[in-house]
């Protein structure tokens, strides 16, 4: 009778590992980011930062995070400080067409 039930163990290991095994892995994606790891992105927006052109209003679109860059930030960073916004949703998006209209205006001029 011992013998049975060691013979069982492994088929019952066996049983409740399999579906363990048949569960997908994770894979890396080295996480997102809003410049999309764009050399030319990053290069002109960290030169934004540095010059006249880096002023609070043109590379900040939060007033709560003034001088902040959205488009060097990862997305988890920019959710972050989306939801920390504060004012009405016709509010937020008055002020988001506003800042990408001043930043469209802005790289006609350049």
């Amino acid at each position: 009778m011992f013998a049975l039930v060691v013979r069982n163990v492994p088929r019952v290991s066996r049983r409740a590992v399999a579906p363990l095994a048949a569960l997908p892995g994770r894979y890396y994606t080295g996480g997102g980011n809003v410049h999309g790891n764009d050399p030319h992105v990053i290069e002109k927006e960290l030169n934004r930062n540095k010059t006249k052109h880096g002023e609070m209003h043109e590379s900040a679109p939060h007033n709560h995070a003034p001088g902040w860059n959205e488009l060097l930030a990862s997305e988890s960073e920019a959710d972050i400080k989306a939801d920390k916004a504060e004012g009405t949703p016709a509010e937020l998006q008055r002020s988001t067409v506003d800042f990408l209209k001043a930043k469209e205006k802005g790289n006609k001029d350049t």
